[in-house]
């Protein structure tokens, strides 16, 4: 008889055992009712570029955060979760001749050198870029791209052999 009650309970429990498995952000992390990816409230210019870390991932900035992303402001930090992080903007990017901006962020303020490619679906890289800075922050105006073709490109940070990877759209017109 207990050993059929203690079935039940463990059968009862199986399904608030397995969601809770497949939760990716830790509880209360996250509300996904505030949730608008199509926010455009913040700002993507050189000056509002303050990394925070929650929930296990870097955001743009505390706006981005919270107003794309649903973050709950008590939990994040400022700075970056890794020992780097980089955003470029704008994404897709059209070839109009629009300035495209590199984002990084290092978490030391010594050594920070690191190399920005763009490749392209086949493993060609198409663009290289060496950055090195003495702060902890950099905004880097890139060259025009629209000489690329318009497709789908994966953007590469590589620092001290440790990548992030990023997509890239380009696209012919708006």
């Amino acid at each position: 008889m207990l050993r059929s009650k203690a079935f039940i309970y463990l059968w009862l429990l199986l399904p608030y055992w397995a969601s809770s498995q497949v939760t990716t952000t830790p509880y209360g992390c996250v509300d996904s009712s505030r949730m608008d990816p199509y926010y455009q409230g913040c700002d993507h210019s050189a000056f509002s570029f303050v990394p925070v870390c929650a929930c296990g991932k870097t955001y743009f900035s505390s706006c981005v955060a919270e107003h794309q992303y649903g973050v709950y402001s008590t939990i994040w930090q400022d700075g970056v979760c890794d020992n780097f992080a980089y955003f470029f903007y704008p994404n897709p990017l059209f070839n109009n001749g629009a300035a495209f901006k590199l984002f990084i962020k290092f978490k030391q303020i010594e050594n920070n050198a690191a190399y920005f490619y763009v490749m392209d679906i086949f493993g060609r890289i198409r663009y290289k870029f060496y950055i090195q800075t003495a702060a902890q922050q950099d905004v880097f105006d890139l060259p025009d791209l629209s000489y690329l073709p318009s497709g789908m490109y994966i953007t590469i940070v590589n620092r001290n052999n440790e990548e992030k990877f990023q997509k890239l759209v380009i696209g012919s017109s708006q």
